[in-house]
């Protein structure tokens, strides 16, 4: 599965591009890995997990780097973090994920970021995610089959927006045909390549914050 801080890009300040770019580099994804989760998840360099045909070990994704994030906030208009908003951080009750959230807001704060924790039971939470009423949420995606479509075109693809689950509301018209594409394609090693490009998009455009690989 794939852990993720998700951004409802429709809303600001989650619908400029750097401002989402500068919250990827911000997280220090390695030291939640290790500190909090004891090593028993994997630092995600983006969408398709490992086992998944077209995941790429390879694939650079983002890490933590403060001097980068700063810089992209400064571009975004916001510098050392002056001006931003304060934001919140929509959780579901639990003690682990509570604990990953601490040590993210700790993150932000030192981005220049004021960020709020909001916690509450884990069936309201979704309903205000699948509501598009939450502009800055934490989720989970297990895979139900072992295809690349199941996280790509379920949660990218801009007709899952409001009757699917693209809870980050993103749309992309070039990402949309690769995943058209890949779905047309009967041949596994014609539709890695489609996915493999459009899942480089959705990375560098950052609807959400990638967290970590985990198995259940």
């Amino acid at each position: 599965g794939l852990n993720f801080l998700g951004m409802n890009v429709t809303k600001p300040p989650f619908d400029n591009k750097l401002v989402r770019q500068a919250l990827n580099f911000a997280v220090d994804r390695e030291s939640i890995v290790k500190l909090v989760l004891n090593g028993r998840a994997q630092s995600a360099n983006g969408v398709l997990t490992p086992g998944i045909p077209g995941h790429d070990p390879l694939l650079s994704g983002y890490f933590y780097d403060l001097t980068r994030a700063k810089k992209l906030l400064a571009e975004a208009g916001y510098p050392d973090g002056k001006g931003f908003p304060i934001i919140t951080l929509e959780i579901n009750e639990d003690q682990l994920q509570g604990r990953v959230a601490d040590f993210i807001v700790a993150n932000l704060r030192d981005l220049g970021i004021e960020c709020r924790l909001s916690v509450i039971n884990f069936e309201k939470h979704l309903e205000n995610i699948e509501k598009g009423e939450v502009p800055f949420f934490r989720l989970g995606w297990t895979i139900d089959y072992p295809d690349p479509d199941g996280l790509l075109y379920t949660m990218f693809h801009s007709s899952n927006i409001e009757n699917g689950y693209n809870y980050c509301r993103y749309s992309n018209p070039e990402v949309d045909k690769l995943l058209n594409e890949a779905r047309n394609e009967t041949e596994l090693v014609v539709r890695v390549p489609l996915y493999e490009k459009a899942e480089k998009l959705i990375v560098d455009d950052a609807p959400m914050v990638f967290m970590y690989f985990y198995t259940l």
